[in-house]
């Protein structure tokens, strides 16, 4: 370990030249350092985690169609989708008082309006509106979860639906969510369901996500619910919700036995076809694995066969409505294969995409039927009242962020988690020895040996500035392709040379004028642009994300392989290329990790021997200090293992990597 640690003060020593702020020696910028040929190539990594997406999905519709002849085989297939489900969405905590506050009312034509708060976790509030019909109760109760309109449940079309409904007798909680109405969790930005992502960052590295917090905030909706002496508690509630509404509704009516009828609107498709048509989306649509547990928008309704199952949908909806009627063919064939045929309908309308006039009568007729018996449908009422958003707000400010002093965001919820978290990152790393723990943390990490080595395409060399540059393709079998540049000195001789390889997150080419420097004065240099730095860089994310590699980063976690296990992979391949060059020494090779790619290089060390030092640069140090607690930095997905800080941090991963032997 001496050597090892003399050696690292070698490089950081080298390094500080490397990465000195001095002018290069000849100018770089005429060259062309790129290596990739061919149009596209900031689509490569997100073509390829679609095409793996893919066929995790080609085999979940098999075993779909195998379920589907008896029914059996359909509950077993439900029951391990149910299984996986509840691991994916996290652990739930333990249940605190609502503490709920009626903050006012207002008197409509056959119902009342109720405005609520209460506490869905200690000191982290939820703004909502009961809609009470008029007469003697009990009445069948009905969650309505509100989609990504900023205003939430003051929107007039989340003010009509539920008006409706307490026309005909049902009791209906309109929720704000996280991030939307009266919740805005951060004003330093824009507000609204951009925080749905940023926050999810934080969130999955702690083992949680925003369907999590969005669930349990609709868990303690139902529980307030039916805290209502007015609620029939004898019957299941009703749930119902468009666009992230459709979203939140989708997740929870497979997760809570409480609900009953459900009615998602304009979100229920293929998910396939939504990555290839739509794309990726906020943080609140999406869990980890579910690709790799093969589970489908159809699968949400598989989960309640028991319980009826209404998909609403527009024509003319940005969501393909052929995508959505597949994944309604899909359930239909179980619900007919479980003897439950009438409890599942399809709905399609010829409107576009949200809870328009059609769906919440359609909507209304599917809980009237299931909830009242009635037999007869709906008709929409021409003169529902619609209040505006200062009149129907439940706090005076319209923030419950501004309205109470120890209002806790979720940004400090995922904080607060990662700290509790210590004691079992304390337990968990004093029953490992380092070695053991660095195979645990790969293992964790599914930083798998790969089945082929990566092969090598050699393009080319050039002489530039007094080095020898050569342009490498390293890839794997129908991976993406990582693009290299090799650099040594023209007038290297035949002895062998201590080798660098450098991984930068801005790409190789913003380490070129460094790497001439550095193969001058001896070494061998080996850039590299890891999956989505530099050439294969993506930039079709959206910018309300502020993540440029939201999209990738997504699919990634979607296929049960982040992209920070992925980067760790490119790196030992890399790796493979330098231990195999007959110039290098093989006991002198040394990582450098640049920005993003500063945790990589330190695993890479971790999990190859051969490695032997690493050193990182402008890179996190801790991913609750530098992660968890800067939720409204850009660009942090990329360092997201989900569930990782249940077990080590960077500052431990580090120590263990010092005291091997």
């Amino acid at each position: 370990m001496k050597a090892q640690l003399a050696s690292l003060l070698l490089l950081v020593s080298a390094s500080a030249e490397l990465f000195a702020d001095t002018a290069p020696a000849t100018s770089t910028r005429d060259v062309d350092w790129n290596v990739l040929e061919g149009d596209g190539k900031d689509r490569r990594l997100r073509d390829h985690l679609l095409r793996v997406s893919r066929e995790q999905y080609a085999a979940r519709r098999k075993k779909l169609q195998d379920a589907l002849k008896s029914r059996d085989a359909l509950e077993r297939y439900a029951e391990e989708k149910r299984a996986a489900y509840r691991k994916l969405v996290g652990r739930w905590p333990e249940k605190t008082p609502l503490r709920p506050q009626i903050t006012g009312r207002l008197a409509c034509k056959g119902y009342t309006i109720e405005k609520v708060i209460f506490e869905t976790r200690p000191k982290h509030r939820a703004t909502a509106l009961l809609y009470v019909p008029d007469g003697d109760g009990p009445f069948p109760g009905v969650l309505f979860v509100c989609g990504h309109w900023a205003n939430a449940k003051a929107y007039e079309a989340y003010q009509r639906a539920p008006a409706l409904m307490a026309r005909y007798g049902l009791i209906v909680l309109a929720v704000d969510p996280i991030g939307q109405g009266e919740r805005y969790q951060q004003f330093k930005r824009r507000g609204g369901t951009t925080t749905h992502t940023l926050y999810d960052v934080g969130a999955r590295l702690v083992g949680r996500n925003v369907v999590h917090y969005e669930a349990w905030d609709n868990i303690r909706a139902l529980d307030y619910l039916l805290s209502r002496p007015e609620v029939d508690r004898s019957q299941r509630i009703g749930l119902t919700g468009t666009s992230g509404g459709g979203t939140q509704t989708t997740f929870l009516m497979a997760l809570d036995d409480r609900v009953g009828p459900a009615s998602p609107s304009c979100y229920v498709m293929t998910r396939q076809g939504k990555f290839e048509s739509i794309g990726i989306a906020d943080g609140c649509q999406h869990l980890p694995d579910e690709g790799l547990f093969g589970i489908d928008h159809a699968d949400y309704a598989i989960m309640r066969l028991d319980r009826p199952t209404q998909i609403l949908a527009a024509e003319r909806d940005f969501f393909d409505i052929a995508k959505t009627r597949a994944a309604a063919e899909e359930i239909r064939s179980a619900y007919e294969r479980a003897g439950h045929a009438d409890g599942f309908e399809l709905f399609v309308s010829d409107t576009e995409h949200g809870f328009t006039a059609p769906h919440r009568v359609a909507a209304t007729s599917w809980m009237t039927r299931w909830l009242l018996g009635r037999t007869t449908p709906a008709k929409d009422a021409a003169d529902l009242e619609v209040f505006p958003d200062e009149e129907i707000r439940v706090t005076k400010s319209g923030q419950v962020a501004k309205e109470f002093d120890d209002e806790i965001d979720v940004g400090e919820l995922n904080l607060q988690h990662a700290k509790e978290l210590g004691r079992h990152r304390d337990l968990w790393i004093a029953k490992h020895s380092p070695q053991a723990g660095i195979a645990a943390i790969r293992s964790l990490l599914r930083v798998d040996e790969p089945k082929e080595k990566a092969a090598v395409r050699r393009l080319g060399s050039f002489e530039h500035a007094g080095c020898r540059v050569e342009k490498l393709v390293i890839q794997r079998p129908k991976d993406v392709p990582i693009a290299a540049l090799l650099f040594t000195a023209s007038d290297a001789g035949n002895e062998k040379r201590a080798a660098t390889l450098v991984a930068d997150s801005r790409g190789k080419q913003a380490t070129v004028d460094s790497a001439i420097r550095l193969a001058r004065a001896g070494r061998i240099v080996l850039t590299v642009d890891l999956r989505g730095y530099g050439e294969t860089r993506d930039v079709g994310s959206l910018g309300k994300f502020f993540n440029h590699e939201q999209a990738t980063a997504y699919l990634a976690m979607h296929i049960g392989r982040t992209l920070f296990s992925q980067r760790i992979g490119d790196i030992l391949d890399a790796l493979d290329v330098l231990h195999a060059d007959a110039r290098v020494d093989r006991g002198d090779i040394h990582v450098l990790g640049v920005g993003a790619a500063g945790p990589l290089a330190m695993h890479a060390a971790a999990f190859d021997r051969r490695i032997i030092s690493y050193e990182t640069r402008d890179a996190i140090r801790s991913w609750i200090d530098d992660v968890v607690a800067k939720p409204l930095e850009r660009d942090l997905i990329g360092y997201v293992v989900p569930g990782v800080l249940g077990y080590y941090d960077l500052p431990d991963l580090a120590r263990w990597i010092e005291e091997r032997d």
